[in-house]
């Protein structure tokens, strides 16, 4: 093997190492708390457990760290916490957390959290799961702690409780078996999710029309009931300047063993 060739292929090995792996951002939106609940996960009438697992495995790609950043009883139970570490997540439970480096999601609800922080954790790669409907302030009052942060990536919390499950106090369980075959991340969301526990929240829709977002209506009642929002992989700088690099040097060599 000729030197050249040798240095092009070191050149390439360096750039597939040193280049950051990443990770596009996502966000799932609830528009209630009650499913996850320790009274509810677990039912035998509904699908709550299959669908938490279905959205961590979603937002992290199945593994790694999970922060639940709410004291709200909607995320901070017992079974919600021990369903996800027998899933293998290392789960860490801190109401307040300043900062979400090193988490590959994290999750919120009721207890107030940073838009920006929320923002610029998506844009780098994270992923969120947010809960509505917890009663925290009110329906307008909760939509407007997570609307700035929501409307950054197309979604948006309506401003009015929705009533779903109301009239069985205190909820009950929703078919969602149609949301399964509704295309986009449906499948992987809502595979195996055929009835969730719901009490009165906050009804999602879009905010603009960015792409990656995606709704999921109750046939019923039209109540945007979830939303999703994917983001898609941008090489970074130095990504692009050593890939550059590598395609340079190798045009130019080529081009020297033609004239040769």
């Amino acid at each position: 093997m000729r030197l050249h060739t040798k240095y092009l292929l070191a050149l390439l090995f360096a750039t597939l190492i040193w280049a950051p792996v990443l990770k596009a951002g996502e966000i799932f939106v609830s528009n209630d708390e009650w499913m996850f609940t320790d009274a509810y996960l677990n039912s035998a009438s509904n699908n709550d457990a299959v669908f938490a697992q279905n959205i961590a495995g979603w937002l992290t790609g199945g593994s790694g760290k999970i922060l639940i950043d709410s004291s709200n009883f909607g995320l901070n139970g017992s079974a919600l916490n021990s369903e996800l570490t027998l899933l293998g997540y290392n789960v860490t439970e801190a109401p307040g957390t300043a900062s979400f480096a090193g988490y590959n999601a994290v999750f919120v609800a009721g207890d107030p959290v940073g838009n920006t922080a929320l923002i610029n954790y998506v844009k780098a790669g994270g992923s969120v799961f947010l809960e509505a409907g917890t009663g925290n302030g009110g329906a307008s009052a909760e939509a407007a702690q997570w609307n700035t942060f929501l409307n950054a990536f197309g979604l948006n919390l309506v401003p009015v409780y929705n009533g779903v499950g109301a009239g069985s106090e205190p909820g009950g369980d929703i078919n969602v078996s149609a949301f399964q075959t509704q295309g986009g991340y449906s499948s992987a969301l809502f595979g195996g999710v055929n009835n969730v526990y719901i009490w009165n929240g906050n009804d999602v829709s879009l905010s603009g029309s960015g792409p990656g977002n995606q709704i999921w209506n109750d046939a019923t009642g039209g109540n945007g009931l979830y939303g999703a929002w994917k983001g898609t992989v941008t090489p970074e700088p130095v990504s692009m300047l050593l890939m550059g690099t590598f395609l340079s040097l190798a045009g130019g060599m080529l081009s020297r063993k033609k004239r040769a």
